[in-house]
């Protein structure tokens, strides 16, 4: 049966909205050359004006979807419609900040403002002791705080993709210099080398605070990998491709070698391992091999898209263009000058974020200990599972919070999902896995499921009539990888799964022509 369903089986995609991440990386991939063997001496005001085009094409390239989403999600009957914030469930800014929900008028504007103001960036770069730079700087830095406030459940925008644009905004604002005006006609030449010292702190503040998001997410990708006795390379990632092809089947072609071939992402999981870990070797290795280790980060991301749907490209890669700018010497007395105490309270605060592992327990954008995908997952967990079938491939409006195991997690976690929201959602979707305990999982994360739920085993939650035959095919092979009594082992079946895979989408495109 599998055969003739399979020959059957197509995915309709618009290529336009997954292709452009794949053009943005190769506008990132060029303006990094061009920083680094282009510019005999790149400044940080070229790394803004860089940086702030690669986010110009993101915007221009996002923003029409974005658009139909938030006219969508303004007016739905969404439980969370009017929450605006950041980082995994609409966060408030610095915990403490609450963004007003825009209409979709006033969105509208918010983006034109931030073109304008990402325009204005390019154009003239950053110019610290100059009032019109300054006010460019804030004018583009709330322009962006409604940006991505508005759209914090939109997939590009979504979970913590605008988290390394908030914070190359919080270091340029709480920079002295911007303040510090010099209206004399000697400016040029009196403020030139307070100028290199203080984008020398800037840039290592802005390098270290990067080099903790990306260290501490291999600490914990390392420590579970030893608590749980298993490896987080070998089956991880592997583990995310397998869910992504249900609910993200961008590029089936690749993402079904990927599948077939788990060795080529078990070296794609030491790659991206090696990739986190080695970049805080910039503080200790010359500055001419910088590009060693930037290099490899902006490419993880785009195997990440690639195989797991996982955009981070548009609003995140971008950041790591400031690898080819080089820290320039300053001593210990210019570092503690009292002028930058409120830079240096900002990264402090990062540091010990990230080293205590914080977000586990609040969320406070735009600091971040990067929890996703830390969890060492393999294809027949026997702990709580969650998939998605959805024709969400051929609509315009991408809603990122089906994914998330949402059915096992408390509403009050901050990550949990009001399934009365179900019929709202304006495409069919089927929501599928088995219900179980989660002593699997490290135990901070226990808090977040409901336990009265564990013993119902297979489940389903969606908006569509299920044939019986799909139904059938969905318990059939969630109950073979994860029931307890299970002895089927996936890894010496990898074919035989993905043409249950095959089937099941078969079924549910053959479904979806009947509503």
């Amino acid at each position: 049966m599998h055969e003739s369903i399979r020959e059957n089986n197509t995915v309709k995609l618009n290529l336009n909205m997954y292709l452009h991440p794949v053009l943005e990386w190769l506008v990132c991939i060029g303006f990094y050359v061009y920083l680094t063997w282009f510019l005999k001496n790149p400044t940080f005001s070229d790394f803004v004006q860089c940086w702030a085009g690669a986010q110009l094409l993101g915007v221009l390239c996002n923003a029409p979807h974005q658009r139909r989403y938030y006219k969508w999600w303004y007016n739905s009957d969404m439980t969370e419609k009017n929450r605006r914030g950041f980082s995994s469930y609409g966060a408030l800014l610095l915990g403490c900040v609450q963004l007003p929900a825009l209409s979709p008028l006033m969105l509208d504007m918010a983006i034109i403002a931030y073109i304008v103001g990402l325009f204005m960036l390019i154009s003239f770069g950053i110019t610290w002791y100059t009032l019109d730079n300054a006010i460019i700087v804030w004018f583009t830095f709330i322009s962006c705080l409604f940006y991505h406030s508005s759209l914090w459940s939109e997939r590009s925008s979504a979970w913590h993709r605008s988290i390394l644009t908030l914070v190359l905004f919080f270091y340029i604002i709480l920079s002295p210099e911007l303040y510090d005006i010099d209206y004399s006609e000697q400016k040029n030449n009196t403020t030139t080398e307070n100028i290199q010292l203080h984008s020398s702190i800037l840039l290592f503040c802005l390098k270290l605070h990067l080099s903790s998001i990306y260290c501490i997410s291999v600490l914990q990708k390392l420590g579970t990998s030893i608590v749980l006795g298993n490896s987080w390379p070998r089956y991880a990632p592997h583990a995310y491709l397998w869910k992504s092809i249900f609910a993200k089947p961008n590029f089936p072609r690749i993402q079904k070698f990927l599948f077939l071939n788990q060795w080529f992402m078990h070296i794609g999981g030491w790659f991206s391992l090696i990739a986190e870990g080695m970049l805080v070797m910039q503080f200790f290795i010359p500055h001419k091999w910088h590009y060693l280790l930037y290099l490899p980060l902006i490419t993880f991301h785009l195997m990440a898209f690639l195989a797991q749907g996982v955009d981070y490209i548009s609003f995140w890669v971008p950041f790591l263009l400031i690898g080819p700018i080089a820290v320039g010497d300053f001593s210990l007395e210019d570092f503690g000058a009292t002028s930058y105490w409120p830079m240096l309270a900002f990264l402090g605060f990062q540091l010990i974020f990230a080293l205590f592992l914080l977000e586990n327990f609040i969320d406070i954008p735009p600091f971040t200990s990067t929890p996703m995908f830390v969890i060492v997952s393999r294809l027949d967990d026997k702990c709580p599972q969650h998939y998605v079938l959805s024709d969400e491939v051929n609509s315009d409006i991408k809603y990122d919070r089906l994914e998330w195991m949402y059915p096992y997690i408390d509403e009050q976690s901050g990550v949990g999902f009001n399934p009365s929201d179900v019929e709202s959602i304006p495409f069919k979707y089927i929501g599928f896995g088995f219900y179980q305990s989660p002593d699997y999982l490290p135990t901070m994360v226990h808090k977040w499921f409901n336990k009265h739920d564990f013993d119902k085993g297979f489940y389903i939650t969606t908006n569509m009539k299920v044939p019986n035959d799909l139904l059938k095919e969905l318990q059939t092979f969630v109950e073979l990888l994860h029931s307890p009594n299970s002895n089927y082992n996936p890894y010496t079946d990898l074919r035989g799964l993905y043409e249950r895979y095959e089937a099941c989408r078969a079924l549910f495109q053959a479904a979806l022509k009947q509503e």
